[in-house]
């Protein structure tokens, strides 16, 4: 992944030529840091792996390791930041087209899976993760409260006056569900595509029609 959230929050793109050469330094050290971690984790099992062993694999030391990342959790939790960004411009640009909040999000959330630059196998085995360690999962749901406030505001900016508050949160929050369940089956199960096992799901629990005209 090339855009890197840093550890106090703010985010710089590897590819931007303005990016420093300290600023390059570190975004590979936190590649460097995610890889072997993820080795790690799936060799050895998520609670298993300790920060030192991280630290020893990445070449790096136990201080370095906590300049970039405050702890384990946060290697993985990370991963998903950039997702945050990448469904909030999309929600903008479906705001103004979509009946309903509820269509707002699922369409961004699709656009969002299609554009991100985690792979299908990476993204597997963090939702595996995931459904493995109830903190992480704590932590992730953390994330998804913020993407479905990401969707919540772009609504709010791009169509001020179209649709009620409660009926933003009530919308986002359903496809933001669906979205939940039906990423963490696709984990567990077998299927390839990820996003052509959730966007089914989503379309079948979409209001009706005509519940969309009246919302509108």
């Amino acid at each position: 992944m090339s855009i890197i959230e840093t550890i106090d929050g703010s985010s710089i793109d590897a590819r931007q030529p303005r990016a420093t050469a300290r600023e390059r330094r570190r975004l590979q050290t936190q590649e460097r840091i995610r890889s072997v971690a993820f080795e790690l984790f799936r060799s050895r099992g998520f609670e298993e792996t300790t920060v030192d062993e991280i630290a020893a694999a990445a070449g790096i030391s136990r201080r370095t390791f906590f300049n970039h990342f405050p702890n384990k959790d946060d290697v993985v939790a990370r991963q998903f930041d950039a997702f945050e960004q990448l469904i909030g411009e999309a929600a903008r640009r479906h705001a103004t087209t979509e009946s309903c909040p509820y269509l707002v999000a699922s369409r961004a959330a699709a656009d969002a899976l299609a554009a991100s630059e985690v792979t299908a196998e990476d993204l597997r085995d963090l939702l595996r993760l995931v459904l493995a360690n109830p903190t992480l999962a704590v932590r992730i749901f953390d994330r998804q409260l913020r993407w479905e406030r990401a969707v919540i505001d772009a609504i709010a900016e791009a169509v001020p006056e179209r649709f009620a508050p409660d009926e933003v949160a009530a919308g986002v929050a359903s496809a933001f569900a669906v979205l939940r369940s039906a990423s963490l089956s696709w984990a567990a199960g077998g299927a390839d595509d990820l996003r052509g096992h959730v966007e089914p799901l989503l379309k079948r629990f979409a209001p009706p029609i005509g519940g969309d005209a009246a919302a509108g």
